[in-house]
């Protein structure tokens, strides 16, 4: 269950904040454009993923959430 919040929440900033993907390829409306709203929609949808595939994704998503924020806030 940890591990499906965590995904949800790195997935959904990283795609936001960094990627800022509802700019470029899908359309500026919520839920994909909204960082609590995705997040909370990627956590449902990682309840449903075996975790033999979330934890690979979510130490992807994971890993570059925190790189993103050590970048900003170090340099």
């Amino acid at each position: 269950m940890i591990l499906a919040i965590l995904f949800g929440v790195s997935f959904a900033w990283f795609m936001t904040n960094v990627v800022s993907w509802h700019r470029r390829f899908v359309p500026n409306v919520k839920p994909f454009n909204c960082c609590p709203c995705l997040s909370a929609w990627m956590g449902l949808i990682g309840w449903f993923i075996p975790e033999f595939y979330l934890i690979p994704i979510a130490i992807i998503f994971t890993c570059g959430t925190i790189a993103a924020i050590l970048q900003k806030y170090t340099l």
